[in-house]
């Protein structure tokens, strides 16, 4: 068996010098039209799909 290191922070991210733009959130149920609007280039930040939720 194999050990695997875990990744360490950037120190950027230790320093609060990184930031993350957070775009829009769908349901797990809409992740296609999630997709479409990614790859559109019209998406600005990150998309985050919600598991189990009816609505975001």
């Amino acid at each position: 068996m194999r050990h695997i290191q875990q990744p360490q922070p950037a120190p950027a991210g230790d320093a609060g010098r990184l930031r993350v733009l957070l775009g829009l959130g769908f349901a797990l149920a809409d992740a296609v039209r999630a997709h479409r609007l990614g790859e559109s280039g019209r998406a600005r930040g990150k998309m985050i799909l919600h598991a189990g939720a009816t609505q975001a």
